[in-house]
């Protein structure tokens, strides 16, 4: 089913420059603009084709009853973000006065004649161009790719290891001025100094593409049963055209090989990505050495992850790169679970008087750095005496030696559900 845009061309008042023809606008959005490597074809590529763009109109230009001078919706402050919202309201409602019936069409972008602005969200994006070429276009697809997936519901895509980072994602159109992205092949301007006034990509990650339904889902490798070893051979993500698994999951985490072509053109090489969603931003995960373009040899499990102890096995996800082919245009990937074990049975020098009952959370068993949830910990302590509440997948609990240590490495639980459990299972 198409996803077709209403494009508004809007200019404030006194303003009435037309930077560029009609077709210019039409060939950037719609479907006029195919082969071209404009948004008609990025949203197709990055979607898998769920993502069509057919049917986009163009309308205008209109003018508004609003200076530029009157404008105050550039910035990030609370009174910008609803000034802009209020703009975008305008623009659409100036539409609509002029007979557009903008309830025919996906979402709302308002190009303005000038590059007053730049932003996009559910309700519509907003972008401009005066046609000086002084510097990267605010109408470039690299920066309009962003600005309509707004549209489509998506947030800032960002790093796991710096979550305060708005657009930590290089390899990703959800990280605005990445520096992988790349000149356009057919909109060569220059600025002054020399940069590309339109460039494009770079893709979407596959894990943003699973959160929209815009994966094909049969080119999904996905885990059977809690334990397996397998290995799996991923071709580029966004490659229909060749045969084999475009992405991998395991749990959460999804995993996806890039090559440096086409929209990844300015990414500086062969890479697997690994990332996991959450809210409304995919979070990119690096691998145990802290890179984040993973390569052969790349792990996501450290050589200091915990083994086995005390007659505990701690459960484990592993994602291992084993080979990359650049010309074969293949990455190999070894992917093996484990889930954690523990006995059941209740050590003998546990106490079974009544005593009161401490707990507090102990962060055991998640993958690591990624706050994705393999197992769960409790720190237990009755009376003088201490102890570890373990549950397995199927929810029993059994305590095990108060002299384990157990690394912390960021998960959650309910710490009074789990006390409850204690109470019902020994006389305490």
């Amino acid at each position: 089913m198409a996803d077709p845009f209403a494009i508004l061309l809007i200019h404030f008042k006194g303003d009435t420059a037309q930077p560029f023809q009609r077709s210019w606008y039409e060939e950037l959005f719609s479907e006029k603009g195919k082969g071209q490597m404009l948004l008609y074809d990025w949203f197709l590529d990055v979607s898998h084709g769920r993502a069509d763009l057919t049917g986009t109109k163009v309308f205008g230009w209109y003018e508004l009853d609003l200076k530029m001078a009157d404008y105050t919706g550039s910035g990030a402050s609370p009174a910008a973000r609803q000034a802009q919202q209020d703009f975008l309201a305008l623009c659409k409602q100036k539409a609509r006065d002029e007979g557009v019936a903008l309830d025919d069409y996906r979402g709302v972008v308002v190009v303005l004649n000038t590059g007053r602005d730049l932003f996009g969200g559910p309700a519509g994006a907003v972008g401009g161009d005066d046609g000086q070429d002084l510097d990267v276009s605010g109408l470039s697809p690299a920066f309009m790719e962003q600005e309509m997936t707004h549209v489509f519901g998506l947030d800032h895509s960002k790093r796991a290891d710096m979550p305060d980072v708005e657009y930590g994602d290089w390899w990703d159109a959800m990280s605005n001025l990445t520096p992988y992205l790349t000149p356009s092949p057919t909109r060569t301007n220059r600025s002054v100094r020399g940069d590309a006034v339109y460039p494009i990509g770079p893709g979407l990650n596959a894990a943003n593409m699973l959160a929209l339904g815009w994966f094909d889902e049969t080119r999904l490798w996905k885990q059977s049963g809690e334990r397996f070893s397998e290995t799996v051979v991923l071709r580029p993500l966004h490659r229909l055209d060749l045969g084999g698994w475009l992405a991998a999951q395991l749990d959460d985490l999804v995993v996806e090989f890039r090559v440096p072509d086409r929209w990844d053109a300015g990414i500086p090489g062969p890479a697997v990505l690994v990332h996991y969603f959450e809210g409304k931003s995919s979070w990119q995960v690096a691998d145990g050495s802290g890179r984040l373009g993973w390569g052969v040899g790349s792990s996501l499990r450290p050589a200091d992850a915990p083994g086995d102890a005390g007659g505990v096995e701690f459960g484990y996800g592993d994602i291992t790169v084993t080979a990359i082919d650049p010309v074969g245009l293949t990455a190999t990937v070894q992917l093996d679970r484990s889930p954690a074990k523990v006995p059941q049975y209740f050590p003998e020098w546990w106490p079974t008087r009544k005593r009161w009952i401490e707990a507090g959370v102990v962060e055991i068993g998640s993958f690591f750095g990624t706050g994705v949830e393999i197992g769960v910990g409790l720190g237990v302590g009755v009376g003088g005496d201490g102890g570890v509440l373990f549950t397995t997948a199927g929810d029993e609990t059994v305590l095990h030696s108060p002299n384990f240590e157990i690394p912390k490495v960021g998960l959650r639980v309910d710490a009074a559900r789990l006390a409850v459990d204690l109470q019902q299972d020994f006389e305490i």
